[in-house]
């Protein structure tokens, strides 16, 4: 049943259409804040008293809304008083529900479980919160027996001013991967790449090692605007066959040259 109030000096707002609200909180200036029917876990909105003589909701209360055309909207009447009595039980602390003790917030939403049975434990704001863990003086640390996940549905940002890791093992498996940084050195033991396509675009590159092996089972070509080979020993060219062309002048300069 609608409890209806004789309206006192509320302001005159333009017609806007009624729709009935659940209480979620009360504010520190008597106002509410309230969710009306249908709309999503996060459309909450602030809401006040349009009547002079009404007598305060409670958490959980369902009312009746009229929009004040300004984002805000007045509560005109009550329609349930006894969703503010569980309001107020569900704010008054943990409850048993399903072998589980749990804890919700005002607006019923569950914020922790525990289970004695398996000793899990879960965090959970509900859809009008967020959760965050935060030590503005102190650290955080995560610790677990077994294994540690982190999942999300949408995307996941790390920031810090230095990151380590360590790991005997470590395996990254991703679609499509961008490495930016200003300066990048690696001290591996062994390398080994295997790839469909390796592509290498620098200004220049500088390799130093005790000794080079490649192998092409294909082609092998160096395509060069100059290039200049230096052999401090013995240079050994060795082909079936050895075809060396030249479109101007061709110089062989030895001690000692032997054809055939």
């Amino acid at each position: 049943m609608v409890e209806t109030l004789e309206r006192a000096s509320a302001p005159t707002q333009p017609a806007a259409p009624f729709r009935p609200a659940e209480v979620v909180a009360v504010t520190a200036d008597g106002g509410y804040r309230v969710r009306p029917a249908g709309a999503p876990g996060r459309s909450v909105r602030p809401a006040q008293h349009a009547l002079a003589q009404a007598g305060r909701c409670a958490v959980g209360s369902r009312v009746l809304l009229a929009d004040d055309g300004a984002g805000g909207a007045y509560v005109i009447g009550v329609l349930d008083h006894a969703g503010a009595e569980a309001g107020a039980r569900a704010a008054a602390g943990p409850e048993e529900e399903g072998g589980r003790l749990v804890l919700r917030d005002p607006d019923r939403g569950l914020v922790v479980a525990y289970d004695p049975a398996t000793g899990e434990l879960v965090l959970s704001p509900g859809a009008v919160a967020n959760l965050a863990l935060a030590a503005p003086d102190g650290d955080i640390a995560l610790r677990a027996g077994r294994n540690l996940r982190f999942e999300s549905t949408a995307s996941a940002h790390l920031e810090t001013d230095r990151l380590t890791l360590r790991a005997r093992s470590a395996l990254f498996a991703v679609t499509a991967a961008i490495v930016r940084a200003d300066a990048l050195t690696a001290t591996i033991r062994r390398v080994r790449q295997a790839s469909s396509r390796l592509e290498v675009s620098a200004g220049r590159i500088v390799e130093r090692a005790g000794s080079v092996f490649r192998r092409a089972s294909g082609l092998y070509r160096q395509d060069a605007g100059r290039m200049r080979v230096v052999v401090d020993e013995t240079c050994d060219l060795g082909a079936d066959k050895l075809d060396l062309r030249a479109k101007g002048e061709a110089k062989l300069d030895g001690e000692q040259i032997r054809l055939g």
